[in-house]
C-alpha cells in the first residue's frame, strides 16, 4: 500500500489536531509571544526544540505544560535532522494531524477573521487533500527600531514589496517522507498557500535583537553560514523590507503601537453623549479627552461607564475653545501617550467607510 492512501481512513474536520514544531536558541526575549500566537491560531501543540539555550526560556515554557512541550536538540547545524528524527516522533506522540514547521522570528495567521488552524482544516479535512502547503514570506524590517519593542506583532508593520522566495510549509504527518527546514519530502502533491493565510518573517527585527540574538548564535542548519549575520547583512534586508505598510496582524491583536486620541469640548450633551463615544471606541479610538465647559446636565453618569478610556477635564472658560484644546486637552493627550489626534464636535462623527475603521486609515498615513 503506497503511503498516502490511507488518508481517506484518518479522522477529519475539527478532530484534526495542529502541530507546530521549532528549533530555537536562545530566544528568551520573543518567545513568549510567539507561543501565544500560535495557541490563539489554533495550535493544539507545540514542540520546541532546544538547540543549547543558556537563557531562561524554561520560566516561559513551563506556563503552558499541557500544549507546549521541549525537547533537547544539542547538534548543531542539523536542523532539519532535529525536526524529522526528535520533533516529529514527539508530535505523532500527541495524535497531531497536520504540522507546521517554523522559525521562532516567523508568524503564520489568517489574515481574514479565520485563524490558521481553521484554514488548514478546511484544505486537509477533504477526502482529496494534499499532502502539503507551501507559503512564502512577507518580509518585515526593523520599522527603525534600535530598541527591541513589547511587541513583535504590533510593532514590526513595514515590509518589502513582493512575497519573498524561500517558503515554509504545512503537511499532513502520516505523508511525511523526510522533514526539510523551508520544504519536506512528501508521498503527495503540495499546493500553493490559500488566500487569507499569510505568513510574516520579521527576520532581523530591531537592532538590539539582532545583536544580542542574531548575530551570536550562528546558523541552525548550515555551518558555513556561521558568521552571515553581520551588520552588512542586517542593513541590506533593513534597505528593501521597509517600503510598505501592512498592519494586518497587528490589527488582529488590537491594532499598531500608534495610539489615537480624540479630543472635543462639550456642554450639556447628555442627550447624545453615549452613542458619539461608542462611535468613536467602534472607530478604533484608544483615548477619549472631553473639556467639561460648564455642564449643568448628567454627563458623568454616561462618562463614568468608560475610565479607561475616557477623561472628563473641566474647562470653564468661555469663548476659549482653542485656548481649552491646547492648555487642557493636548497635555492629558500626552500624558496618555497618543501619537495621533483628532479635534471633533460632539455632532460630529468620523468614520471609514470601506471596511476599514478611522484608526486603520490613520496609522496607514502616520504608521
Amino acid at each position: 500500500m503506497k503511503r498516502g492512501t490511507r488518508k481517506k481512513k484518518l479522522r477529519g474536520g475539527s478532530n484534526l489536531r495542529l502541530g507546530i514544531l521549532a528549533m530555537f536558541k536562545n530566544e528568551e526575549m520573543v518567545l513568549k509571544e510567539w507561543i501565544d500566537h500560535y495557541l490563539w491560531q489554533g495550535a493544539d501543540v507545540i514542540v520546541l526544540l532546544n538547540n543549547n539555550s543558556s537563557d531562561n526560556f524554561r520560566q516561559i515554557t513551563d506556563q503552558y505544560k499541557d500544549k507546549v512541550f521541549v525537547l533537547d536538540a544539542p547538534e548543531k547545524h542539523q536542523q532539519a535532522k532535529n525536526y524529522h528524527f526528535i520533533g516529529l516522533p514527539e508530535l505523532k506522540k500527541h495524535r497531531v494531524d497536520i504540522v507546521a514547521i517554523l522559525d521562532v522570528d516567523e508568524y503564520m495567521f489568517g489574515s481574514d477573521g479565520q485563524n490558521m488552524k481553521e484554514h488548514v482544516v478546511k484544505i486537509f479535512g477533504k477526502p482529496d487533500r494534499p499532502s502539503q502547503i507551501k507559503c512564502k514570506w512577507t518580509l518585515f524590517g526593523s520599522n527603525g527600531h534600535t530598541k527591541q519593542p513589547r511587541s513583535i506583532r504590533k510593532s514590526f508593520t513595514r515590509r518589502n514589496r513582493d512575497q519573498s522566495n524561500p517558503t515554509k510549509t504545512i503537511f499532513w504527518l502520516n505523508d511525511i517522507i523526510m522533514a526539510g527546514v523551508h520544504e519536506s519530502s512528501v508521498s503527495g502533491n503540495t499546493i500553493e498557500c490559500p488566500a487569507g493565510l499569510q505568513l510574516n518573517h520579521y527576520k532581523i527585527m530591531s537592532k538590539e535583537y539582532f545583536e544580542k540574538f542574531k548575530m551570536t548564535r550562528g546558523d541552525p542548519q548550515h555551518y558555513n553560514a556561521e558568521t552571515l549575520r553581520n551588520w552588512n547583512y542586517f542593513e541590506k534586508i533593513d534597505k528593501n523590507a521597509n517600503n510598505l505598510l501592512n498592519t494586518k496582524l497587528a490589527d488582529l491583536t488590537g491594532g499598531s503601537n500608534i495610539r489615537l486620541g480624540i479630543l472635543a469640548q462639550f456642554k450639556n450633551e447628555e442627550m447624545v453623549l453615549k452613542e458619539w463615544i461608542d462611535h468613536y471606541l467602534w472607530q478604533g479610538a484608544d483615548v477619549i479627552v472631553l473639556l467639561n465647559n460648564n455642564s449643568s446636565d448628567n454627563f458623568r453618569q454616561i462618562t463614568d461607564q468608560y475610565k479607561d478610556k475616557v477623561f472628563v477635564l473641566d474647562a470653564p472658560k468661555n469663548h476659549a475653545q482653542p485656548d481649552n484644546y491646547n492648555l487642557i486637552g493636548l497635555p492629558e493627550l500626552k500624558k496618555h501617550k497618543v501619537d495621533v489626534m483628532a479635534i471633533l464636535d460632539i455632532d460630529e462623527y468620523m468614520f471609514g467607510t470601506d471596511g476599514k475603521n478611522m484608526k486603520q486609515h490613520i496609522v496607514e498615513i502616520f504608521g
